[in-house]
């Protein structure tokens, strides 16, 4: 399970239970592999199930107050709306499954801008297979800003690329659980790309 949390969230509430720890007070909020997201103990189904391999993202919006959740790239919606804005958030990751690993490989903070968010609409409306800052015209100045700042919401993306990338990280030595979000993805690709040229 992934999320996020306060430091009001009661690490003991679960303390004789097997049970996840995230969502089940309303200090914090998690996405489990069941496909639920869990806030206040109200669980709420947005996806299938999931299991090893699968890369999950989490982006939380301060400014809006919202969580968006992400899975092998896909955008699969807004997870939580309200009771966000406003908090010191932390993430967070748990398992009750033996023998899991998670790793939370990037987490980032900018502020949310109209540059974002357009991007956002740009990535969406687009196959995920096409590069955007390759697929429109951009600005020779802006595109050289957005790829070194927004580099990893414009790139293409795919479920097969994800898995074919944490097979070749192995082979290299590289320990790699695609339990950590959307970022291991980008990282993976970046050492992928590195090893080519």
């Amino acid at each position: 399970m992934v999320g996020f949390g306060t430091e009001a969230v009661n690490l003991q509430s679960a303390a004789n239970k097997f049970t996840s720890l995230l969502g089940l007070d309303s200090e914090s909020w998690g996405y489990s592999y069941t496909g639920n997201l869990i806030h206040n103990g109200v669980k709420r189904k947005i996806s299938q199930s999931f299991g090893h391999g699968v890369v999950i993202g989490i982006h939380l919006d301060m400014w809006l107050g919202r969580m968006s959740v992400f899975r092998n790239g896909k955008f699969l919606g807004v997870g939580f709306s309200s009771g966000i804005r406003g908090k010191e958030i932390y993430p967070m990751a748990c398992s009750t499954a033996a023998r899991t690993g998670m790793r939370i490989v990037r987490s980032s903070s900018f502020p949310t801008s109209l540059q974002f968010m357009c991007c956002q609409v740009l990535r969406n409306s687009l196959p995920a297979d096409k590069d955007v800052s390759e697929s429109i015209f951009i600005p020779p100045g802006l595109k050289l800003f957005l790829i070194n700042n927004l580099d990893w919401l414009l790139r293409p993306y795919s479920p097969k690329e994800v898995s074919g990338t944490v097979t070749k990280l192995r082979k290299r030595g590289v320990r790699c659980e695609p339990k950590g979000g959307c970022s291991e993805m980008k990282r993976a690709r970046s050492d992928v790309t590195d090893q080519k040229n």
